[in-house]
């Protein structure tokens, strides 16, 4: 075989192996974070051709299409003591790879965490509701609370207070409370505070106005 043929060979050889390292593509449908022996360097968010540093970086891709999770059937108690069988799916899209990639990992993990999220809110949700409501029309108001039950992220009030600029009193903070009741069978729905009452909050932990 000629010297000329056999360089070309190995040049070939070399290029399949060095190319998919240095080159990789992010297409309209997904996302990517790049990573240098496993501490994150950068992402990328739009479609292109992008470029990495051979072997020591690696690439993870994301879908940041509108994904769908099919949560297991539960059997869940309604308020009235009546079992149903709630068959649920839930809408999710990965909004930021690198906080999905730190906290979740992989698509599968997330999967499984919402699917586990809106199972945990629904039997909250299906426990203070009876059958006849879930099975007529309101069952869209039912599964619009679960909704936004599952969007939550519950924190502590301490976290609350240093994490956002303004404490307690920042927007994206909602404080809800559940009144005490003397019967075990009673169903008592949380409400959000009011503002008055958020107001006292944020001196004090258990304000007189919210007694009981």
């Amino acid at each position: 075989m000629p010297k000329i043929l056999v360089g070309a060979v190995i040049f070939a050889v070399a290029a399949l192996i060095i190319i998919p390292q240095i080159f990789f593509s992010v297409d309209e449908t997904q996302m990517a974070i790049v990573t240098r022996l496993g501490e994150f360097k950068r992402s990328h968010t739009t479609p292109g051709l992008q470029i990495k540093t051979p072997f020591v970086e690696s690439v993870t891709k994301f879908d940041k299409r509108l994904l769908r999770v099919d949560a297991v059937p539960a059997s869940l108690l309604t308020a009235d003591k009546r079992n149903l069988l709630i068959d649920v799916y839930a809408r999710y899209r990965i909004v930021d790879p690198l906080i999905f990639f730190n906290n979740l990992g992989t698509q599968v993990a997330a999967n499984s965490r919402v699917g586990n999220i809106v199972n945990s809110q629904l039997r909250q949700e299906v426990a203070q509701d009876l059958q006849a409501d879930l099975i007529s029309e309101t069952r869209e108001e039912v599964m619009r609370r679960v909704t936004v039950a599952s969007n939550r992220s519950s924190v502590t009030r301490e976290d609350a207070a240093s994490f956002y600029e303004e404490g307690l009193q920042d927007l994206r903070v909602t404080i809800l409370v559940t009144p005490l009741v003397q019967d075990p069978d009673a169903v008592v729905r949380a409400r959000a505070v009011t503002l008055e009452e958020k107001a006292a909050l944020v001196s004090n932990a258990a304000p007189a106005i919210l007694d009981g």
